[in-house]
């Protein structure tokens, strides 16, 4: 009997991982394949688990961008890892708006079993100090946006926005939110290899290989995820005056290279420097206040998807 490797968090989406995890397992009796399920119970056990199935040929993941990052991120290191089934339950799923829109369970499965696959361009990040190299499946912020990660997380009615299953509408209450905290930094960019400069008074950072961020807000409104290169955003020298264009730029008109306030570059490889304390995310994870020295590249994963 054919078996499939099953990494699940039944939490994620406000329990929606839960219901596709049972639509799963049904789904998978009817084909009479033998299901190995693992539960993630918390914060990094994906991580864990996703090290113990590495010698499988398929992982199925259920979760959202979270649970996904902390699988791929563990294994992307491996000369020959497993490919990637995923079966979308989070908040924003922004991985799955971008490379697998309106993709059924049913055709997930049917792709899996007609062995497609797809290397999928993910991020690699070195750190320039420690050397230690993590991974990122959509982008890296610094800044505001990883302020309002942590504010959707915290704010009540983000979570039970979330919960509804209106994950655009909790990051936008998160933005709101966060406006009174915006800090200013400064960043050191060089675009593969190229002298650095100095990008200044600067609110949000951002390095994407997937324009979305945010259950569905097109942060990059010019990117693809397929694009062999990484794009840069910059949004910079904001005063209140220039918020509400911009907010309708990012939300409505989706112009917002555009804007004076906006820079863009894309690279293969670039390199960053922040001096100051700032809150980071990656794949939505916050990371702690901290300065960045850090080398960031592409590579590829494979996943169960047919070609774009």
């Amino acid at each position: 009997m054919q078996e499939l490797a099953i990494i699940a968090h039944q939490g994620a989406g406000g329990g929606q991982g839960g219901k596709v995890l049972e639509e799963t397992l049904a789904a998978l009796g009817k084909r009479q394949i033998e299901p190995k399920v693992h539960i993630s119970t918390y914060a990094g056990h994906s991580e864990i688990l996703a090290q113990q199935l590495a010698q499988e040929p398929v992982i199925a993941v259920i979760g959202g961008d979270g649970t996904l990052h902390e699988v791929v991120a563990s294994l992307a290191g491996h000369s020959q890892p497993p490919a990637i089934l995923y079966l979308p339950a989070g908040r924003g799923n922004d991985f799955a708006r971008a490379w697998q829109a309106k993709r059924s369970l049913t055709e997930a499965l049917d792709q899996w079993q007609a062995g497609s696959r797809c290397q999928v361009p993910i991020l690699r990040l070195q750190d320039q100090v420690s050397g230690q190299i993590s991974y990122g499946i959509n982008s890296l912020g610094i800044g505001f946006d990883a302020m309002v990660n942590q504010q959707s997380k915290a704010l009540r009615l983000g979570r039970l926005l979330a919960k509804w299953h209106l994950g655009k509408l909790s990051y936008l209450v998160a933005v709101f939110a966060s406006l009174p905290k915006l800090e200013a930094f400064e960043v050191s960019l060089s675009l593969d290899n190229q002298l650095p400069q100095l990008v200044s008074d600067c609110y949000l950072f951002s390095v994407l290989k997937n324009p979305y961020m945010g259950g569905g807000i097109k942060l990059d409104n010019l990117g693809q995820a397929s694009n062999p290169e990484i794009s840069v955003m910059a949004f910079h020298s904001i005063k209140a005056r220039h918020l509400p264009g911009l907010i309708w730029q990012v939300l409505v008109s989706h112009q917002q290279d555009q804007s004076p306030q906006v820079s863009r570059w894309t690279s293969q490889k670039i390199d960053l420097d922040i001096k100051q304390a700032i809150l980071g995310q990656v794949d939505g994870e916050v990371q702690e206040a901290a300065p960045r020295q850090l080398t960031i590249d592409w590579l590829t994963y494979p996943f169960i998807l047919a070609e774009p």
